[in-house]
């Protein structure tokens, strides 16, 4: 639906890469491809420039008054028939009705955003001066023809008859035939400004067309004996400076005016620029505080709001690696962190296939995570053990890559669901510190954890069976088990220990040795189909058994039951958030800035 404003709002194009723009960078040398270093910044320059009706109302002006209007004064005898005047419409009306549809079409019913647009604009504004030639070339000519006219001279008021002629009137009539300011010419130095508004250079050869035209129109007067004037040298040569005077000056205000045009364009171009450094500046800061702290805390943050959070049933992971203390006293600190880095940068990478686990922090070379918490999960025990599982088949995958340089990487892992709080301490290096009953059995069962294996307690076990007989038969369910039959026999007892503080007596048991392992090789088998296009689950790092997916799991060859595979990363309970948190301060500023 085309928008009827005077002014086009400008709206910059999407496609520039504005933050590598650097609109104060000219060219060495002006030229009608614009002055421009970057030439995206020319194109941009034309839609700027080209977003009003002006040259639309010339157009429409030139149509009404130069063509339409004589033909019809002549047509209904209300203006005398010339071959001037009918040669000036006539050619005016033709001009006009190609220039000023066209320009219609484009300020109205073309997207201004394209460059296109502009420069169709530019292309048919010229027309406008070219429907006026013919009026330029005739004026001055029928100006003197008018001068020349004895009937044209005042005559002697004082005599009734009008019959004596004054005798000073005519030997001084020169006076008369040479008018020392031309409306024409004024016209076309008036149109050079909008028409030559990008680049002033394009009207210098218009109006020296104008002007030879209009000098043109004195070689064409009538012979002065025939008409009885008199020559007046002195009077063409004013008549000469006068309109040279009035050209400069157009010139001069056509510069003036472009120069003001580009510092305009310059900081719009500029504002641009810094609104996009600022959203990108923005994005990167929130970013960087998703990545620090939850997203569904990360709001009442912003709004400046106490964080407390408190759940009933989490479950909270802790993983360390065996031996660090002596293996890390044979090694440089770089090599120490090198390690670290790499081994945690994978667990993290893991986060993206894991909804509803969040990262806590790492302290040295141990790995905090929890389920449940800030944001409820309803297979929080199920999707927690599974990232478990994940975390040691990539520590045993990097330590095969990295045999040379780390040797052999064992770590334990140790998982509990319990009684959960979380908050935000302080005020400086925020970070979300989950606490409680879990945090502490999960402590217990790590640091009692065979190593190379993911102990869980016996709460975890009987979470694990009640997900299963609950979502179990869900087709994209995120239980770890479809039965709490196979929950109980995959998990084997390994040992029961007493918590030093609480005093809480916690049965640990261990999935099976080779449970990583499988995991392994079925992340690496589901990548390799991811890339050939053929994986059913991109992202996904566990393997369907055949079972999986005609509805259950099967028995592997050792008679034990296999782990049920996640089908999809991004399928989570109805009773998880499953939308993103609400728009943060950040995000709200980004919107407004677009």
């Amino acid at each position: 639906m085309p928008k009827c404003e005077a002014v086009h709002p400008y709206v910059p194009d999407t496609r520039i890469n504005w933050i590598n723009v650097d609109p104060e960078a000219a060219e060495l040398s002006i030229n009608c491809g614009g002055d421009f270093a970057d030439k995206r910044l020319n194109g941009e320059q034309r839609r700027f420039l080209w977003r009003d009706g002006v040259v639309t109302l010339m157009h429409g002006i030139g149509l009404f008054l130069f063509g339409l209007m004589p033909l019809a004064l002549m047509g209904m005898g209300l203006q005398e028939v010339t071959t001037i005047d009918l040669v000036n419409a006539l050619f005016a009306l033709v001009f006009t009705l190609v220039s000023f549809p066209v320009d219609v079409y484009a300020f109205v019913f073309m997207r201004q955003t394209m460059t296109r647009t502009a420069t169709i604009r530019m292309a048919v504004a010229p027309m406008y001066a070219l429907a006026s030639l013919p009026r330029y070339l005739a004026s001055a000519s029928r100006d003197v023809l008018n001068c020349g006219d004895q009937s044209a001279i005042h005559l002697n008021a004082s005599n009734p008859n009008n019959t004596a002629l004054i005798v000073d009137a005519i030997n001084d009539r020169q006076q008369y035939c040479i008018d020392t300011i031309d409306p024409w010419l004024i016209g076309a130095s008036c149109a050079v400004v909008p028409v030559c508004r990008m680049y002033p250079q394009h009207a210098i050869p218009g109006l020296t067309l104008v002007l030879v035209a209009f000098f043109c129109g004195y070689a064409l007067r009538p012979d002065a004996a025939e008409e009885g004037y008199v020559n007046d040298n002195s009077a063409i040569a004013t008549q000469a400076v006068c309109q040279l005077v009035i050209v400069l000056t157009a010139m001069v205000l056509s510069v003036r005016l472009q120069e003001t045009n580009r510092q305009r364009f310059v900081a719009a171009a500029s504002a641009e620029r810094a609104r996009r450094l600022a959203i990108r500046e923005l994005g990167e800061v929130d970013a960087l505080l998703k990545r620090s702290l939850p997203e569904a805390v990360l709001e009442r943050v912003a709004a400046g709001a106490d964080v407390t959070d408190e759940s009933e049933l989490a479950t909270v992971l802790l993983s360390d690696l065996a031996g660090f203390t002596a293996w890390s006293s044979s090694r440089s600190a770089q090599q120490v962190v090198s390690m670290l880095n790499v081994l945690v940068s994978a667990f993290d990478d893991h986060l993206a296939g894991a909804p509803g686990v969040e990262k806590v922090k790492t302290i040295g070379d141990a790995y905090w995570a929890v389920a449940g918490l800030p944001t409820p999960v309803a297979c929080h025990a199920s999707v927690l053990c599974r990232f478990a599982l994940g975390m040691q088949a990539t520590a045993q995958g990097l330590s095969r890559d990295h045999a040379a340089e780390w040797g052999e990487v064992r770590m334990r892992v140790g998982v509990h669901s319990g009684r959960a709080n979380g908050s935000i301490l302080g005020t400086q290096r925020l970070s979300y510190e989950p606490f409680g009953e879990a945090c502490e059995g999960a402590e217990e069962a790590e640091k009692n954890c065979i190593i190379g294996s993911v102990c869980v307690t016996d709460v975890v076990k009987a979470r694990l069976a009640d997900e299963a007989n609950i979502h179990g038969n869900d087709v994209d369910g995120e239980s770890l088990f479809a039965t709490a039959a196979e929950a109980s026999a995959m998990l084997t007892h390994h040992k029961d220990v007493r918590h030093d503080h609480n005093g809480r007596v916690y049965k640990l048991f261990v999935f099976p040795a080779s449970a990583a392992t499988d995991l392994g090789t079925a992340q690496r088998d589901n990548n390799a189909a991811n890339d050939t296009g053929d994986g059913a689950t991109k992202g996904h790092i566990y393997r369907q058994t055949p079972a999986a997916a005609g509805g259950g799991d099967t028995p592997t060859d050792d008679g034990t039951v296999s782990v049920r595979s996640h089908r999809t990363v991004t399928a989570m309970s109805t009773t998880q958030s499953t939308s993103t948190w609400a728009p943060s301060k950040i995000q709200k500023q980004q919107e407004q800035l677009e």
